[in-house]
């Protein structure tokens, strides 16, 4: 009941792949499904009937979605109780980024997951979402319904005036980078997009993807 965008790094359920195809949110998408399974199964694998202004009623934001999130006060450790929570702040003592400011998802659709904010002049505009489990999915992005930018569209924040920048896969390695002195960005996946290639143009890049197949 998985897939896997090996392009965008996108994944999910038979819900998100609906969402993600029809390009609506995952709510708009169970009402879908549940209207094709319960009132014309027959038309459950025809084309699409979710017409494109749907897509505008009321779609979250990464603002909304951070309401179901909390600042990790690595100091209270002890008095925290929930077992995932506990977990996400060894996973940060073990990274040592205690520099970093991460969050935990307390409800919603990222529920129980250490959140890796990407903020610019204050304000978040994306995230990555790393289950504290050895189960299921290991890291959750938010589609560009959900937060209206595709996550091949952009870089995590690095500082664009130095001369040099260190590209990585994911946050988490861009993160240790940076909390150490360096000037580092990631690409949410080891697929380079022409739009990060843009963003990148006329600095002396210095690749560090994954030791692997696709890194390679």
């Amino acid at each position: 009941g998985l897939w896997q965008d090996f392009k965008s790094s996108r994944t999910g359920n038979f819900i998100h792949l609906v969402a993600q195809v029809e390009g609506v949110r995952h709510d708009v998408a169970v009402k879908l499904l549940r209207a094709k399974l319960l009132d014309e199964p027959e038309n459950l694998f025809l084309e699409a009937t979710v017409s494109t202004g749907q897509k505008s009623i009321s779609d979250p934001t990464v603002d909304e979605e951070f309401k179901n999130f909390k600042k990790i006060n690595i100091s209270h450790f002890d008095k925290i109780a929930n077992i995932p929570e506990r977990a996400a702040i060894n996973f940060i003592r073990s990274r040592k980024l205690e520099k970093f400011k991460f969050y935990f998802a307390e409800s919603g659709k990222y529920k129980n997951r250490l959140v890796i904010p990407y903020v610019e002049n204050g304000l978040s505009y994306y995230f990555q979402a790393r289950s504290m489990s050895p189960y299921g999915m290991k890291y959750l992005n938010p589609t560009s319904v959900e937060c209206g930018v595709k996550s091949s569209d952009i870089l995590f924040p690095f500082v664009e005036e130095m001369p040099y920048v260190i590209v990585t896969e994911g946050p988490l390695d861009a993160i240790t980078l940076q909390v150490n002195g360096y000037n580092a960005t990631c690409t949410q996946g080891s697929h380079m997009s022409s739009a990060q290639l843009e963003k990148l143009k006329g600095r002396n890049i210095i690749m560090s993807y994954d030791n692997d197949f696709a890194g390679e």
